[in-house]
């Protein structure tokens, strides 16, 4: 049994193996320009603990976290025979097969295409969906750092031909349902996102723009870890045209951010 977090922040990462143990690995990108990455990992034992504290909280991955943590049973009940000198003996026929069985589910809801992994409802559904609640800043605070992004768009008037700037905030994920429980809570325009290569999943994007997203950084910015910077930038953008509309005066954005 094996889990593993990637990123390309290795204090992050670092903070993850404080609280929760793992063994913390670096790699190196394929193409020079791009950042080196980090993988913090957990096998057998650790990463079945893991699981079994998580697995709550993962409403996208919920259906191969339940595989994982039968696994992890099966095991655990399962006899193994040991030999006159107490050697653990070769796996029997039989058992091989359940643990190749298992290993084929395990593979297949972690493929990325159209038969790939199905999220199911987590057993505590109050969680997700219910009240005001029902999705803390915190998840939603690690969903941007992960799945997100927080930007400055800049786009043309259709009418007059004119740049323009606007605050965007955005999450992107194959589970609709997951994107529909935030929405809930943060408010937001769900958008379809076609897969770009044929016999992946259809994606899905959820969309915070102009006024909406102030209330939604106010809540979850103090919880990000990759893009803190990012939301403040996105802040002062926001309190900027707040204060200089609807007077013909624009202050300079880099006075503002810089």
């Amino acid at each position: 049994m094996r889990v593993a977090v990637y990123n390309t922040n290795r204090e992050v990462l670092e903070g993850l193996r404080e609280e929760w143990g793992g063994t913390l690995a670096c790699g190196f990108p394929r193409n020079p320009k791009w950042k080196p990455w980090h993988e913090l990992i957990w096998t057998n034992a650790a990463a079945g603990n893991l699981v079994q504290s998580l697995a709550p909280f993962l409403p996208v991955k919920a259906e191969i976290a339940a595989t994982l943590l039968e696994f992890v049973q099966h095991v655990k009940h399962g006899q193994r025979e040991r030999d006159s000198q107490g050697r653990l003996l070769p796996l029997s026929s039989e058992e091989l097969e359940v643990r190749e069985a298992f290993h084929r589910r395990a593979k297949t809801l972690n493929r990325r295409g159209s038969n790939g992994m199905v999220s199911r409802p987590p057993e505590n559904k109050s969680r997700l969906e219910g009240d005001t609640q029902a999705v803390s800043p915190q998840y939603l605070a690690g969903f941007i750092d992960g799945e997100g992004s927080l930007m400055i768009a800049k786009y043309r008037d259709r009418k007059n031909r004119k740049i323009r700037y606007r605050a965007r905030a955005s999450v992107s994920n194959t589970d609709r349902t997951v994107l529909e429980s935030v929405r809930r809570t943060y408010g937001g325009i769900l958008a379809n996102q076609p897969a770009r290569k044929a016999g992946w999943k259809h994606a899905y994007q959820l969309i915070w723009t102009g006024g909406m997203i102030e209330h939604l950084l106010l809540l979850v910015g103090p919880h990000l870890r990759l893009k803190g910077k990012q939301a403040n930038v996105v802040a002062q953008f926001i309190r900027h045209q707040r204060e200089t509309r609807p007077g013909p005066r624009r202050a300079q954005l880099g006075s503002v951010v810089g």
